[in-house]
Formats: structure tokens, sequence, C-alpha cells
């Protein structure tokens, strides 16, 4: 059924998300259940992971992509919400 967990059971633990880097490398983040984390708390998550400087805040951004969308997120969506 559409919006549940991979195994389609109620309840069921959804994989964590994979951050996708420019240089096509992944980083995973576990997600809170729905509403989820905004793109600003998943933007300080990863700089966390990447133990980037507080001042790369200004330069991240994060992205919703598919074949056919691309679309940049202020930190106030959630993209739990936009997928």
């Amino acid at each position: 059924m559409e919006g549940e967990g991979a195994s389609g059971a109620p309840g069921a633990h959804a994989p964590p998300a994979l951050l996708f880097l420019p240089d096509g490398s992944a980083v995973p983040l576990a997600l809170d259940p729905p509403p989820g984390p905004t793109a600003g708390e998943l933007l300080r998550h990863l700089q966390e992971a990447l133990r980037l400087p507080p001042v790369a805040s200004e330069a991240l951004a994060l992205w919703l992509s598919s074949p056919m969308l691309e679309v940049q997120l202020k930190p106030r969506h959630r993209p739990h919400r936009c997928s």
C-alpha cells in the first residue's frame, strides 16, 4: 500500500534516507516518522556527518530529483512530505 514502509506492513520502519553528494557518494541518515525532519535539519545532520565547519551551511542545498524534475528545497520544507 502506498505510503507504508518497504515491507508494506503497517508500522514498518523505513530504511534510512540516502543523501547523495555531487561526487556520487551517499550519506545515510535515519529519518523520524512523518512528518520527518525539515530540509534544514537534514542539512545540519549532513554537515555534522561530513565534519564541515559551520560556515558550510551557507553553501549547502538539498534537492529532490527524478528523471523529469529537480526541486531545490527551502529549509522549512519537509522532504518526506514531498516524495
